[in-house]
C-alpha cells in the first residue's frame, strides 16, 4: 500500500516538473535548454570519496516554496531517492532530513535611518543523501532538485549539484601476493611483474635489496615489469615493487630471485691425514644449486679408464659435508702406500650440468712421502765433517745410503757450517750416532794415561 502511494506521488511530481517546464518554455528542446541553464547556474560542488568509505551530499531546500526533493544521478538518469524515500533497489543510499530555522535580518538600505532591529523567519530543510561503502561505479554527477513546485513562484529548479570522484588505493591483482620466488638459469634472464589496480592508476617503481647489507637502491624504473639480464651464480639481491597512486596505502611486494647453476669443482690439495699416519685424503669443494650428486673415481691402468669407487669398499672412506650452496667431499685412502699413486677424479651432476675435476697424485709424491723430522748439526772444522760422513747413516732397504746436505755456508769468524741429515719415520730407520770426535779424544786420553802408569810402575 506504501509503495503504490509513492509510486502515485511520484508520477504527479515528475507530472508537475513537466508542467511548470513546458508553462516556462513552450516545446520540449525549451525545457531541455531550461534544465542545462539551471545546471549551468548553480555551482558545482566537488567531493572526493575512497572506496569503503561513506560520504554525505548536502542539499538545502526553502521549506516555504517546497517541501520536497529528488536526487538524481545524471549521467545515467537513475533516480535514487523520493523526498525521504529509497526509490533505488540499492540499500546502501538513504536521505538524512533535518530542517533549520532561520532568522534574517531586514537589510535598510538607508544607513542613517534609524529603525529597531526586524527579522524575518524562514525554515530551511535538508535532503542530505547519504552513500555507504562507496565503490568506483558510484563516481558521477548528483542532482538534487524540487519534488513538487508551482509554476507562479520563482525558484530554482535545481538545489544542488555534486559531482562526485571516487579513489581507490592500490592494490595487487588476488593471483599474486607480497611475496614471490622466481628461479633462473645462469646468465639467462628473469621477468619479474607487478599488476596493481587502483584510481588513479597506479605507478609501480622498482627497487633492489641487498640481503648482506640491507641496503635499498633505487632502480629509477617504472613499469609494470623488470627484466634482469645475464644472471649471475653469486646474485645475493631481492628485488621490491612499489605500487603508488597517492592514495595511502601504497602497496609493495618482494621478489626472492634464485640462480641454479651446474657444479663448479675446486680440488682441495691431498695431504697426511691426522688420525692415521698411513692414510691419505683427498677432497673437492663442489658449488652448485641445486645440490649436485658427487662420485669419486680412479683411474685403471689395466682398463686404461677410471672406474667409480664402490662405497662398500674397506679401503677408502667418504665424508661428505654440505653449506648453503657448496658441499665438501673428503676420500680417505686408507693404508696409502707408493701403489695407490695415480689418477683419482671429483665428478658432480645436478639437473642443469656437470663437471669434473682430477687429482694426480703423483705430483705430491714428495710432499706425500717427505720427510717428517730434521735434525741440525754443526761441525767445527772439516776433520768433524768428514767423520759424521762416516759415522752418521741412513738405512733403507739394507742400502747404505748418506743424507747428509750442507745448508749454509760455513761462518768465517768461527769456521762452522752447518749440515741437515733427514729421513722419513714411515720408510726410513735412523741410526742414533755420537760424534766420533769426541769418542777418539776420549779414547785417546785413556790411551796417554794408560802409558804414563805402565812407564812409572816399570822404573820401579
Amino acid at each position: 500500500m506504501k509503495l503504490s502511494i509513492l509510486l502515485i506521488y511520484f508520477i504527479i511530481s515528475l507530472s508537475e516538473c513537466r508542467r511548470r517546464l513546458h508553462h516556462r518554455h513552450p516545446g520540449y528542446r525549451h525545457a531541455l535548454a531550461s534544465i542545462k541553464e539551471e545546471e549551468s547556474k548553480t555551482n558545482v560542488i566537488k567531493m572526493t570519496a575512497k572506496v569503503g568509505e561513506s560520504v554525505i551530499l548536502n542539499c538545502a531546500i526553502n521549506s516555504s516554496f517546497n517541501p520536497g526533493a529528488i536526487w538524481t544521478q545524471a549521467k545515467i538518469g537513475n533516480v535514487l531517492t523520493f523526498n525521504t524515500n529509497r526509490i533505488t533497489v540499492d540499500p546502501r543510499f538513504e536521505i538524512i532530513q533535518h530542517s533549520i530555522h532561520k532568522e534574517e535580518e531586514i537589510i535598510i538600505s538607508d544607513p542613517n535611518q534609524i529603525v529597531p532591529k526586524q527579522t524575518i523567519t524562514n525554515d530551511v530543510v535538508y535532503y542530505n543523501l547519504k552513500i555507504e561503502n562507496v565503490q568506483l561505479y558510484d563516481e558521477n554527477e548528483y542532482v538534487c532538485q524540487n519534488s513538487i513546485t508551482k509554476s507562479d513562484e520563482d525558484e530554482p529548479l535545481i538545489h544542488s549539484l555534486v559531482h562526485l570522484y571516487v579513489t581507490k588505493s592500490p592494490s595487487f591483482v588476488e593471483s599474486q601476493t607480497t611475496e614471490s620466488n622466481i628461479a633462473g638459469i645462469e646468465n639467462g634472464e628473469v621477468m619479474l611483474k607487478c599488476t596493481a589496480a587502483g584510481k588513479p592508476v597506479p605507478k609501480i617503481r622498482w627497487y633492489q635489496i641487498d640481503e648482506s647489507t640491507g641496503m635499498i637502491t633505487d632502480l629509477n624504473h617504472e613499469s609494470t615489469s623488470l627484466s634482469i639480464r645475464n644472471l649471475s651464480k653469486y646474485e645475493n639481491n631481492k628485488y621490491e615493487c612499489v605500487a603508488s597512486n597517492g592514495i595511502l596505502p601504497s602497496v609493495s611486494k618482494k621478489f626472492t630471485l634464485t640462480v641454479y647453476f651446474s657444479p663448479v669443482i675446486s680440488l682441495i690439495q691431498p695431504h697426511l691425514s691426522r688420525s692415521s699416519t698411513n692414510s691419505v685424503v683427498l677432497g673437492c669443494v663442489v658449488d652448485s644449486n641445486p645440490e649436485s650428486t658427487i662420485t669419486w673415481f680412479n683411474f685403471n691402468a689395466n682398463y686404461s679408464q677410471y672406474a667409480s669407487i664402490d662405497e662398500l669398499d674397506l679401503k677408502y672412506h667418504r665424508n661428505t659435508i654440505k653449506h648453503s650452496n657448496h658441499t665438501i667431499s673428503y676420500l680417505k685412502i686408507a693404508n696409502f702406500t707408493s701403489s695407490d699413486l695415480g689418477q683419482f677424479k671429483c665428478a658432480a651432476n645436478n639437473v642443469i650440468g656437470k663437471s669434473e675435476n682430477v687429482i694426480n697424485l703423483n705430483d705430491y709424491k714428495e710432499l706425500l712421502f717427505k720427510p717428517k723430522k730434521t735434525k741440525i748439526t754443526i761441525f767445527k772444522n772439516e776433520h768433524e765433517k768428514n767423520d759424521a760422513y762416516e759415522q752418521y747413516s741412513i738405512r733403507q732397504n739394507s742400502d747404505l745410503r748418506y743424507g747428509m746436505r750442507k745448508i749454509d755456508h760455513a761462518d768465517p769468524k768461527t769456521n762452522q757450517s752447518y749440515f741437515s741429515t733427514r729421513f722419513n719415520k714411515n720408510s726410513l730407520k735412523y741410526d742414533n750416532l755420537v760424534n766420533t770426535s769426541k769418542k777418539m779424544i776420549s779414547s785417546f786420553l785413556n790411551l796417554f794415561i794408560m802409558i804414563i802408569l805402565a812407564l812409572k810402575y816399570s822404573r820401579v
